[in-house]
């Protein structure tokens, strides 16, 4: 029994520990044992934060790391009416609960840079939100959030500046996942998100399970974090992006593209990501390419309908198409149109 004044040897280890002290610890030698090293590589389909941060700082974006602990209220702005978990001893009252959003650490970094008169600011974090209301139900998962706000370009003589809009950091998470593999599953749909701006959100689905949301913060939002707007925020579970298909090549055809361009009358609530999977359904296999190039609103059509210029492109990479094979295409494909109220404008 060890006395009372070492109330270090709590457990046998201590003893032994204590031992090995007087023995002294030179006269211990350790086996020596061969080792063969082995560099592990991450497979070919897997995306990693290191792959994800790479492709974020290529796109203009700084990588910032900030607490997992949160201001109460800030976490409620973002998060309202679902309880975070407390802190038995939180190091500050602004430190009080887990973060169930990585939104609240980054937008705070934000309105820190702009006190500094930083004209353009693009940051992003990946890292682990925590949902449930105690420490026993808490559930930990990954996650990717990305902020940007101020000139989308240095400025310069050569072009005027202007901020940044909701189609510049669509652009950045379009083209993050086209790098991880994932472009062609991706799609946005109109969505709600209390601390965003309402008109001005979407759902980012995968291969139509949704995974995040993207937009410009609400005017109360800004106001509570106090930001100068406009401020734009993605947010993405790492669970949702970190596998993709494996890679594979494929040689260019031979025979010739053949473009068709068509003039539609859609009814504005149409999302053009549902109008496009309507032609793709009736396009068939050698349809290869959908993408809107013009928008029309004004004389000549319709309240509540828009003209939408769609640019289709067919490809057959065993023979040239004949012009009788297109058409035949585009008439089934208007006459599959027309059950989505859309028309070919006259």
């Amino acid at each position: 029994v060890p006395p009372t004044r070492r109330f270090d040897l709590a457990i046998p280890e201590d003893l032994l520990e204590e031992l090995a002290r007087l023995i002294g610890y030179d006269e211990f030698r350790a086996p020596i044992t061969r080792m063969t090293p082995e560099i592990g590589l991450p497979a070919a389909t897997t995306n990693t934060t290191t792959r994800i941060g790479d492709l974020m700082a290529d796109r203009g974006y700084f990588e910032a790391i900030t607490y997992s602990f949160v201001d109460r209220d800030l976490d409620a702005v973002i998060t309202p009416g679902t309880p975070a978990i407390e802190l038995a001893n939180p190091i500050a009252s602004q430190m009080a609960v887990m973060r169930q959003s990585l939104w609240p650490g980054l937008l705070e970094a934000v309105a820190h840079n702009q006190k500094r008169q930083q004209p353009a600011i693009r940051l992003f974090e990946t890292g682990h939100r925590f949902a449930g209301s105690t420490a026993e139900a808490a559930r930990e998962t990954g996650e990717l959030a990305f902020v940007a706000t101020g000139h989308v370009a240095p400025e310069q003589w050569g072009q005027a500046t202007r901020p940044v809009d909701f189609y510049d950091i669509k652009g950045d998470l379009e083209d993050l996942l086209a790098g991880l593999g994932l472009g062609e599953p991706l799609s946005f749909h109109a969505g709600e998100h209390p601390a965003l701006h309402p008109g001005q959100c979407a759902e980012i689905r995968i291969d139509g399970h949704a995974v995040g949301e993207i937009g410009a913060l609400h005017p109360e939002t800004l106001k509570v974090f106090d930001l100068k707007g406009p401020v734009f925020a993605a947010r993405l579970a790492l669970a949702g992006i970190d596998a993709r298909g494996l890679p594979q090549s494929a040689p260019l055809s031979k025979f010739p593209r053949i473009r068709r361009d068509l003039a539609l009358v859609t009814p504005t609530s149409l999302a053009f990501t549902d109008l496009a999977a309507a032609i793709r359904d009736a396009g068939g296999e050698f349809l290869t390419q959908i993408e809107p190039f013009d928008r029309y609103v004004g004389e000549a059509v319709t309240d509540g309908q828009q003209s939408l210029a769609v640019k289709l492109v067919f490809q057959n990479d065993e023979r040239t198409l004949t012009d009788d094979e297109i058409t035949d295409t585009i008439n089934h494909i208007l006459d599959h149109l027309r059950q989505h109220d859309v028309e070919l404008r006259g």
